[in-house]
C-alpha cells in the first residue's frame, strides 16, 4: 500500500495498516506538503516596497498593499500593520488582489506534483492554496478592527468583497485538481483562547456559503478538504465538518479538550475528519485521540 493510499484510508476511516506518518525525524514521510514558500524556484509577488529605513523605524509595503511597520535595525520582528490598501468598503470592488494564481508563476509546483505521482511510492500531495485565508485574507487588506466594524456597517460590501476572494480560491481549487494534488489547504484562525473571534452566526452568515461552495468544488474534482485553524474553535468544528472539511490541524488541542473534540467532530463529517497534532506533525485517528 502506497503512502498516497494509507493517508486516504487514515482520513476517511477505511483502516489504513498504520497510523501515517509526517515528522521532522528523518524518517520517510507519508505526506507531500506541497505549499507555494517550500518550492523556492517558483515566482513569489515580491514586495511593493521592501523594508525602507523612516527614521526610527523601518517600513515595508507587501504585495498585498499593506504597509508594515517594525523598529529600526530589529531585523527578526515581522512589524505591524499600521495601514491597509482598502481604506473605504464601499470602493472595495476596486481594490485588484495579487496575480497569485498566474499559470506560469506555478511550474515548479505543478512538476514536483507530477513527479510524485509517477513514483513507486507516491505520497498524499496537500497542495496549499495561493490565496489561502478567505478570513485572515480579508482582515489583512482591510484591518481587524475596521473589518469587525464591517460586518454591521457595511455588511453588503463585506460580503462582496468574501465573494470575490472565494473565487480566487476556487482557482486555485481547480489548478491544484488539474496538477493532480489528493488535497487542498487553507488556513483561517478563528478562534481565540476561550471563544470565537466573532460569533458563530456572522461566521454562518458571512463565510460559510463560500466555505461550502469552494469545499464542494474540491470534492467533485476529487480532493479533501484541509483547513488550519487555531483557538477556541469547538462550537464551529461541527458546522465544518457538516460543510464538507475533511480535516483540520490545529495548534491548541488542549484549550478544547481531546476528549471533547473527539466527542464532537471525530468521523463526524460526510467524508471523514480528522486531528493532526502540528507540534509532532502526527496524523492520528480521531478515535485515538481519548489516548493521547
Amino acid at each position: 500500500m502506497t503512502s498516497k493510499e494509507l493517508v486516504k484510508k487514515a482520513i476517511h476511516f477505511e483502516g489504513p495498516q498504520r497510523i501515517t506518518h509526517y515528522l521532522p525525524d528523518g524518517r520517510e514521510n507519508d505526506l507531500f506538503w506541497c505549499a507555494p514558500w517550500k518550492i523556492k524556484e517558483d515566482k513569489v509577488i515580491p514586495d511593493t516596497l521592501e523594508w525602507t529605513n523612516k527614521g526610527d523605524i523601518d517600513q515595508r509595503i507587501d504585495c498585498w498593499g499593506t504597509t508594515w511597520e517594525r523598529t529600526t535595525g530589529k531585523i527578526t520582528n515581522a512589524g505591524q500593520a499600521k495601514k491597509y490598501p482598502i481604506t473605504d468598503m464601499t470602493r472595495q470592488a476596486e481594490y485588484k488582489f495579487p496575480d497569485f494564481n498566474n499559470l506560469k508563476d506555478w511550474t515548479k509546483r505543478k512538476e514536483a506534483i507530477e513527479k510524485n505521482n509517477t513514483m513507486n511510492n507516491p505520497k498524499y500531495v496537500l497542495g496549499v492554496l495561493s490565496f489561502g485565508s478567505m478570513n485572515e485574507g480579508i482582515h489583512n487588506i482591510r484591518g481587524l478592527q475596521n473589518m469587525f466594524m464591517d460586518y454591521y456597517e457595511f455588511p453588503d460590501d463585506l460580503k462582496a468583497l468574501i465573494a470575490r476572494f472565494a473565487e480566487k480560491q476556487r482557482e486555485s481549487i481547480r489548478m491544484l485538481a488539474d496538477f493532480g494534488a489528493d488535497g487542498v489547504m487553507a488556513y483561517d484562525d478563528w478562534g481565540l483562547q476561550d471563544s470565537l473571534m466573532v460569533s458563530k452566526d456572522l461566521i454562518e452568515e458571512f463565510f460559510m456559503p463560500y466555505y461550502r461552495k469552494n469545499w464542494k468544488l474540491a470534492h467533485d474534482l476529487g480532493m479533501d478538504v484541509w483547513m488550519h485553524s487555531c483557538g477556541y474553535i469547538i462550537e464551529i468544528l461541527p458546522m465544518f465538518a457538516q460543510a464538507g472539511l475533511t480535516v483540520v490541524q490545529c495548534d491548541q488541542q488542549q484549550n478544547m479538550g481531546l476528549e471533547n473534540l473527539s466527542e464532537k467532530v471525530g468521523g463526524k463529517s460526510p467524508s471523514g475528519a480528522l486531528l493532526i497534532r502540528k507540534r509532532l506533525w502526527l496524523m492520528v485517528h480521531p478515535k485515538m485521540l481519548g489516548n493521547m
